[in-house]
């Protein structure tokens, strides 16, 4: 999936939640419609809040690579994660595959109850910790095409947003995923 797929499937993900939030819909059309396409920068994008916010929130409750393995090259331990609060260290042996999953980032006392909702909106109150949103993964291991993706991302969904004046669900069901 790695530097194929990442930015159309962080697209699909994001106009799918669009298509069913109508006003989200309106205030992005509104915050960019006035966006010269031919001048935007990454870094411009990052002062439209709303896409912005979007695309992370796309990001949070579907994540472009859901899972990550790795297998323990040597014994280590985690400093957290352990014990009946999980705040004591973890040992891993040598040889064991660890799974990291994404989806289970939904942390309420960092988000929100509102966890399972596309509410764009949490991130102007949040900063999750580096290791409490890893939609590129983290540290040095991390995507090396985020900036890519996430420039290709909003490029297109503000051009859809001035094209479209809506977009529209035609089916009810939850998202299904992989």
């Amino acid at each position: 999936m790695a530097a194929q797929d990442t930015t159309s499937t962080l697209i699909s993900n994001t106009l799918f939640l669009l298509s069913r939030s109508p006003t989200i819909w309106r205030r992005l059309r509104a915050e960019v419609a006035s966006v010269d396409l031919n001048l935007l920068t990454l870094e411009q994008t990052r002062k439209y809040k709303l896409l912005h916010n979007i695309i992370l929130e796309s990001l949070r409750l579907y994540p472009v690579f859901p899972t990550l393995a790795r297998v323990a090259l040597n014994d280590s331990i985690l400093p957290t994660g352990g014990g009946s609060t999980d705040k004591g260290q973890v040992f891993v042996p040598a040889g064991t595959k660890v799974l990291a999953n994404f989806y289970a980032l939904r942390d309420r006392n960092v988000l929100g109850d509102n966890v399972e909702e596309f509410y764009p909106d949490r991130w102007q109150a949040i900063k999750p910790g580096p290791w409490q949103f890893m939609a590129f993964g983290g540290g040095q291991r991390a995507c090396l095409g985020q900036k890519k993706a996430l420039g290709e991302a909003s490029y297109t969904l503000t051009k859809f947003a001035q094209t479209f004046e809506r977009i529209d669900s035609r089916d009810d069901r939850e998202w299904a995923g992989d």
